[in-house]
């Protein structure tokens, strides 16, 4: 593969569940917030494409972690990079995932396993590492390989994460290698045996939303649950080829829509312009000096929320996912008698889940990414409050309902794209 296209494609990322420790068994690997032993609050906000080599400075990763993020990938022109990237991402409370330029001539060279081995060892003690970038959208006939490669990296550096990104659902049965979808996932998961599951599906094109977005969706939360692994998806924002200027309402779409789904981090695709210009337009996050772009304030402001959102988020598990009309491909109808009655509102989102304590939560997503709205909902009896999980240092809203309180209705004024959690509190039956 040309290096324009291995540096579009290996999109990347990295995340823990809350869980994630780099420390080895009988030895302490230096403070990292990524090798936190037991941290429950660190929800990864993640940078593709981050500063290049020549941009490893105290400046550039200040602008970096201002704008929320907390991990990051950057593709370097040789693996002693790494130890500038390492050092300088470290002082910033950045984690980093760590690729080489070995990976591309893996082909006339060494073994995958043996490329991830070699990192993991060199670097694996080192402050800020996270992990290693093993491929992005591989075919179903490198999963052997991959699962040795991952198997390698776990063993060296017990916690770290050995990352690969998958193809989204409206990828070829070509570019796959499996004819069809669903058997590329079950065999990567069995046979590669990931901890954590990650994909970029860009839903948001010039002609509109691609049908397929909410099923990848839900194909990836249901192998998720099955495997009791984490999963990242992924927000765009550059334009390139079939997709438009990134908006705020994109973005918020593209990521509430996947935290309703059960995702445990977010991947930006990306952060510093890609080098190559036949892709169109280089800004991204910031342009290809390192200087704030008119996206930078929107993503700083999102990354906010999933900061204050995430210690929360990290704790649920994903019990169901409704949708109104129009049900999308994949999706599921809001029950009849739910306890959640939506009328006839369309283009919602709506998701439960609960916290290891049994506690209840719902997610309201405004499907419509193109105009804000009123939503309104009517509970059930059974529910005696519902209170806003606060995504901004103001409190979030509470509705607390008298037992024989007969409208228990609320209404939610909604950006376009955007979505709210809550906790609910319900009566014994």
């Amino acid at each position: 593969m040309r290096r324009d296209s291995v540096l579009v494609v290996l999109f990347v990322l990295l995340l823990t569940g809350g869980s994630w420790s780099c420390r080895k068994s009988g030895a302490s690997l230096p403070h990292s917030p990524c090798c936190e032993e037991g941290d429950a609050s660190f929800f990864p906000v993640v940078a593709w494409n981050g500063p290049p080599a020549s941009h490893f400075s105290d400046d550039a990763f200040r602008v970096l972690s201002e704008a929320g993020f907390n991990a990051v990938v950057c593709f370097v022109d040789h693996d002693s990079q790494n130890a500038a990237l390492l050092n300088v991402a470290s002082r910033h409370g950045i984690c980093a995932l760590l690729w080489s330029p070995r990976f591309e001539r893996k082909r006339s060279g060494a073994s995958l396993d043996s490329i991830a081995a070699d990192l993991a060892r060199s670097f694996g003690n080192s402050e800020g590492f996270w992990g290693v970038v093993l491929r992005n959208q591989p075919r179903l006939n490198e999963f052997h390989e991959l699962g040795r490669a991952v198997a390698a990296v776990k063993q060296l550096v017990p916690g770290s994460v050995p990352y690969i990104n998958l193809s989204p659902s409206y990828a070829s049965a070509r570019l796959l290698g499996a004819p069809y979808y669903e058997a590329y996932l079950d065999s990567f998961v069995t046979v590669v045996r990931p901890p954590v599951l990650s994909f970029a599906h860009f839903p948001i094109t010039k002609d509109g939303l691609r049908p397929d977005f909410y099923l990848n969706l839900e194909l990836i939360r249901q192998r998720s649950l099955e495997q009791g692994v984490p999963f990242w998806a992924a927000a765009l924002t550059r334009q390139y080829a079939e997709y438009p200027r990134p908006k705020e309402p994109y973005l918020r779409f593209e990521i509430y829509s996947a935290l309703a789904y059960g995702a445990k981090g977010i991947q930006f695709f990306t952060y510093w312009p890609l080098p190559d210009r036949t892709l169109g337009p280089s800004s991204a996050v910031v342009d290809d000096g390192g200087r704030r772009t008119f996206l930078y304030g929107v993503v700083a402001r999102v990354n906010a929320e999933l900061h204050r959102l995430g210690p929360t988020l990290l704790r649920l598990q994903s019990r169901h996912v409704y949708h109104t009309p129009p049900v999308p491909r994949g999706g599921r109808a809001v029950p009849v008698n739910w306890f959640v009655d939506t009328g006839d509102q369309r283009n919602l989102l709506l998701a439960t889940f609960e916290d290891p304590d049994g506690r209840r939560y719902l997610m309201v997503v405004n499907r419509d990414y193109t105009s804000g709205r009123i939503v309104k909902l009517r509970f059930a009896g059974n529910v005696r409050s519902v209170r806003e999980v606060p995504r901004t240092r103001l409190p979030g809203d509470v509705w607390a309902f008298d037992s024989g309180q007969e409208s228990r209705e609320i209404e939610l004024l909604m950006q376009a794209g955007d979505g709210l959690l809550f906790e609910l509190s319900l009566s014994r039956q």
